[in-house]
């Protein structure tokens, strides 16, 4: 594998993991610059597998809690990488597809609170598999603070997340996430940076969070937009007369000037976030709290 020819043996990727490195050091420390890391930040990265990134953000001065759910590799940063700065927890970073792992969340205040920062950087090659889910979550946590994002993921991901109303990329992970944080691509990887090559490029995109969805309504506007977008070829009017109470809808929709033969995918979305709370607020309750989807 390019720019690791000398040292220990390296585990084999395993697919059921999402496990793409990208080992060019040109490469990462263009992503370690983009998250303008300086000395003594608290950095999470999540899937360091090799610790070519890891290295990059250590040389840059940070205290890196890194997460690696393949014990393989944990054992091989504890081997090849210094400590001092680098804390290593072989755990999944997820605890289900709605939840961060309560021990990863607990590492991360304890290194935050010894820092004495505001909050704490994630950079991370992303596993492609969970990026979506792991992106969400972490938007979503309220302490410790996320300062800024810089991450790896496929170019389809990317294109999802800063996508535009009437975009054919356009739908609810793009939306969860916009609510959520300023996104933007940095760049575009080439499939062939990668080891093992993946089918498709990576997009390096930067997130800097903000505050545009209540944490109380986050699960049922979740489940709301999934709704919609199940439907997504049908009129407002329609997919909302799918939804619980969506009967009112019309009018509601009268009220904020949109045109209910409009399909859901040409809203934006703070005006989607404006109908469910409207909904919500006619219903007294809120909408469709089983069937979320972040496709």
């Amino acid at each position: 594998m390019p720019g690791h020819s000398e040292g220990p043996r390296l585990p084999f990727p395993l697919k059921r993991f999402g496990q793409h490195f990208l080992p060019d050091p040109a490469i990462n420390r263009s992503i370690v610059a983009s998250a303008g890391i300086v000395p003594g930040d608290v950095v999470l990265e999540i899937g360091p597998g090799t610790g070519s990134l890891t290295r990059e953000l250590l040389a840059a001065g940070a205290d890196v809690l890194a997460v690696e759910i393949d014990r393989r590799f944990a054992d091989l940063l504890r081997k090849t990488l210094p400590g001092g700065r680098l804390e290593i927890l072989c755990a999944d970073a997820l605890a289900g597809k709605r939840r961060l792992a309560p021990a990863m969340v607990e590492a991360l205040s304890e290194a935050v609170r010894k820092s004495g920062k505001p909050g704490f950087k994630w950079v991370s090659n992303l596993p492609y598999n969970v990026a979506t889910p792991l992106i969400v979550n972490i938007l979503s946590l309220r302490s410790p603070r996320l300062l800024r994002a810089v991450v790896t993921v496929q170019w389809e991901v990317g294109k999802r997340l800063v996508a535009r109303p009437g975009d054919p990329a356009y739908g609810p992970a793009g939306i969860q996430v916009q609510l959520r944080a300023d996104v933007g691509i940095l760049r575009r990887i080439s499939a062939g940076a990668f080891r093992p090559r993946p089918k498709v490029d990576g997009a390096v995109v930067m997130l800097k969070p903000k505050d545009g969805i209540a944490p109380a309504e986050e699960e049922g506007f979740s489940a709301f937009i999934g709704s919609l977008f199940a439907h997504r070829r049908k009129t407002l009017k329609s997919s909302l007369a799918l939804t619980p109470h969506g009967s009112s809808g019309p009018a509601l929709l009268r009220s904020m000037g949109i045109a209910e033969t409009l399909r859901p995918g040409c809203l934006s979305p703070a005006q989607l976030l404006d109908l469910y709370r409207r909904l919500r607020d006619s219903a007294g309750t809120s909408l469709c709290p089983d069937t979320a989807d972040t496709r």
